[in-house]
């Protein structure tokens, strides 16, 4: 009975295990539609997600780019600023030099003195403030005033020694210290 039982009950059950296989397989295809047009929405969101992204770099690049075109502008003219009181630094030093080294170097009137200092004035550039002193220097005729010789004046304006002996120091002072200072050479 149980034999028979097991016959009949058989197709039946080969009749469920292939339903079941093709609601697997059903499943499985549906899975794999949904999968792939999942996969594509995926992909496209993906692909705008990362143009979006692309855009917004190339956005901050041109916003840097034009940021430091500005600073590297605003640089270049604090370069040129600086350079330019530089070169008018060096120029007044080199005039301060070069004026004074005519000025110490020989007498000079006043109207003489006024004169280097305008022709100093109208160089431009430090060659021509050193072309101005070579030429000043050159012309320059030195007046020294003459020193006086104290050899020739005499002696008489000379200090000379005193004449007049030292005082005694009054002291009660013991034999044997005057004997110690004797040979110490300190009382002679």
């Amino acid at each position: 009975m149980l034999l028979l039982l097991s016959l009949l009950l058989l197709p039946l059950r080969c009749r469920r295990e292939e339903r079941r296989a093709r609601n697997v397989s059903t499943a499985r295809r549906k899975s794999t539609a949904e999968l792939e047009s999942a996969s594509n929405e995926e992909v496209q969101e993906e692909v705008t997600e990362e143009v979006e992204e692309e855009k917004e770099e190339e956005v901050k690049k041109e916003e840097i780019k034009e940021v430091s075109n500005t600073e590297l502008n605003e640089a270049l003219e604090t370069i040129n600023t600086l350079q330019s009181q530089l070169q008018e630094v060096n120029l007044l030093n080199a005039k301060l030099l070069y004026v004074n080294k005519v000025f110490k170097s020989s007498n000079l009137s006043e109207s003489q003195k006024v004169n280097i200092i305008a022709a100093f004035d109208k160089a431009e550039t430090v060659k021509e403030v050193k072309l101005v002193f070579e030429t000043v220097s050159d012309n320059m005729v030195t007046t020294k005033s003459p020193k006086v010789n104290e050899s020739k004046l005499g002696m008489a304006s000379k200090a000379t020694g005193t004449t007049s002996a030292k005082p005694e120091i009054i002291s009660e002072v013991s034999s044997a210290v005057k004997r110690m200072q004797k040979l110490a050479g300190i009382i002679k």
